[in-house]
């Protein structure tokens, strides 16, 4: 099973059981998950990771999580920075240009909103968390 950016939408535990099934003993996962990697950590950046997901956990957490889903642990490695700034700086062009072009709509300044406050929070905390892979075996 490989999942790059999606296991969130069903949760990384859930994810983690509900594809156990789908492995024979030994068979591998590979999954990334939106990850805490700083043991320090900015209460604005907490506050709103945990309104945007709630269940963002730290590296040793999601390993244990992995553990206690059925996997023996493979791996992990933190995706690099510059993953990051490959996908926020273009979106960040395209933000204004989507402002400009839906000045008037309503439900567009909300969604231009919430991405402008992502990007503000990764511009200043994004040391702080970051997208993990985390490789495993089925046991």
């Amino acid at each position: 099973v490989w999942s790059e950016g999606a296991i969130y939408n069903i949760g990384f535990e859930q994810g983690l059981k509900r594809w156990r099934p789908l492995l024979r003993d030994g068979g591998c996962i590979a999954v990334t998950e939106l990850t805490w990697i700083s043991d320090t950590t900015s209460q604005p950046v907490v506050e709103f990771w945990r309104e945007e997901y709630p269940a963002m956990s730290t590296i040793e957490q999601n390993l244990a999580t992995m553990q206690s889903a059925g996997y023996e642990v493979a791996g992990h490695f933190i995706l690099p920075a510059d993953d990051w700034r490959n996908f926020y700086e273009p979106l960040e062009q395209r933000i204004s240009l989507f402002h400009e072009q839906h000045r008037e709509d309503p439900i567009a300044r909300t969604i231009i909103e919430s991405h402008r406050r992502e990007l503000a929070m990764w511009k200043q905390y994004g040391d702080s968390y970051g997208y993990v892979f985390y490789l495993g075996r089925a046991k």
